[in-house]
């Protein structure tokens, strides 16, 4: 059966904002290489996932949820992405902060500037590790936050990392799209330990409240 990455593009999943833009995600899984693995993410009421509550931060009313299922039988990664406007991440940003809720696994943020991908693409994605925690919906404390340097995203091309970084530059300004992963290999291209990956066939849990850019 053919992986149907135009369908996904077509229907994505309204989730969050990004500055004053809404994001819409689609889906992008390890089945663009003919792996079995399943991405099932969905918009979820704030209301639903108990403890999100916190008087320092202003709260979307809808979150977003990344789940899904890895098999690594022939695969191994899912993920979704949103474009957003050129120009909403500039040199002035220095960070992506990101307030989330995860299951013990290891994830990756994305940044690029939209362009299909692939081993013989001319750009790179880049990305960054985002450890969680093992988190129960119904503990109040479970929110954790990261803050992302944008200086220490890697560049990696066809999901492996490229070994001369000075080829490339991080060019904020053409940046069109992030995205979260989560994959048997790390940001800097080493494998993702069971521990924080999983074996065999797994399912995967990741909450998003929110996501800005910092200067």
């Amino acid at each position: 059966m053919t992986y149907d990455s135009a369908g996904n593009m077509r229907n994505p999943v309204a989730a969050l904002q990004l500055g004053k833009h809404d994001l819409k995600w689609y889906r992008l899984d390890d089945g663009v290489m003919g792996g079995l693995s399943i991405t099932e993410h969905k918009p979820e009421a704030s209301h639903n996932v108990e403890g999100g509550n916190n008087n320092n931060e202003k709260q979307n009313d809808v979150l977003l949820h990344f789940q899904g299922t890895i098999n690594t039988n022939g695969g191994g990664f899912c993920s979704i992405r949103s474009n957003f406007p050129a120009g909403l991440l500039t040199s002035k940003h220095s960070a992506v902060k990101i307030s989330y809720r995860g299951d013990g696994k290891t994830y990756k943020v994305l940044l690029s500037d939209g362009s299909r991908g692939g081993p013989m693409s001319s750009t790179p994605t880049w990305q960054i590790d985002l450890p969680t925690k093992s988190a129960s919906l119904s503990d109040s404390a479970c929110w954790d936050e990261a803050v992302l340097p944008l200086d220490k995203f890697l560049p990696s091309i066809g999901g492996r990392k490229i070994d001369d970084n000075v080829r490339y530059e991080f060019q904020p300004d053409k940046m069109q799209q992030i995205g979260l992963m989560l994959s048997l290999k790390l940001s800097n291209g080493l494998p993702n330990p069971p521990k924080t990956f999983g074996q065999g066939i797994f399912p995967f849990n990741l909450y998003v409240r929110s996501i800005q850019f910092i200067n």
